[in-house]
């Protein structure tokens, strides 16, 4: 007899994964620790830099983009939360997931905190932005959620070092790049149709892959990295 099945069960893969990380209050790492003394995982790796993918965003926000909730439509939120909220992601997520990448520690379950509640605070932006800015965040959250969910995959079937290193930090950037480029989308509306098109084809490649040929998701370039 199946045994009954609870909410979480009925949302697609993608989005349960997200919600069951995301709900995870236990500080253990899921990270092999002979992984996290791979070079991979070294300050000056693409995956350690890509953590502060959110702090370059944040300090464009405070610079570059200062008016740019000023603009048509306007957005009634001081963007200093958005931006301070999105650099200290980065020194958190920096923390959790290389300094401490394999390490029993309360910054994994910080991570998930702030990444809540800087998607939650971006989110009400949603509220004031034109109906075609929300559709660009509604197209960009299942390609995030690829990432991460194929990511996790790697690191738990301890098989694929390169492939979810590669993918955990696409999964890093592409919310700062979506945000990049939706405040772009506001301050150039000469160039609004190129980064739609961008968009579209960015996160469709992703979704094609992920529907049509899940595996090189999963694919490794390199022999299984063993423990000493």
């Amino acid at each position: 007899m199946s045994s009954s099945k609870t909410w979480l069960d009925l949302l697609p893969r993608q989005l349960r994964v997200f919600i069951s990380v995301q709900m995870e209050t236990d500080p253990v790492s899921n990270i092999p620790e002979h992984w996290a003394e791979h070079e991979k995982f070294s300050f000056f790796s693409m995956y350690a830099l890509s953590s502060w993918t959110y702090a370059s965003v944040g300090i464009l926000m405070l610079t570059v983009f200062y008016d740019n909730y000023y603009l048509d439509p306007p957005i009634p939120i001081p963007i200093e939360m958005h931006a301070i909220g999105v650099i200290a992601q980065s020194f958190v997520t920096y923390i959790a997931d290389v300094h401490y990448a394999s390490k029993t520690t309360h910054w994994h379950f910080a991570d998930r905190c702030i990444a809540t509640l800087n998607t939650l605070s971006l989110c009400l932006s949603g509220f004031f932005i034109s109906w075609t800015e929300v559709l660009i965040f509604a197209l960009v959250v299942p390609t995030g959620l690829i990432l991460l969910s194929n990511s996790r995959h790697c690191r738990l079937t301890d098989v694929c070092m390169n492939a979810y290193t590669r993918w955990h930090a696409f999964w890093h950037a592409v919310y700062p790049s979506a945000v990049l480029g939706w405040l772009n989308y506001r301050a150039f509306p000469e160039y609004r149709s190129l980064m739609i098109l961008a968009t579209v084809f960015m996160c469709g490649l992703v979704i094609g892959i992920q529907t049509f040929h899940p595996r090189i998701f999963h694919r490794n370039d390199s022999p299984k990295v063993k423990s000493t």
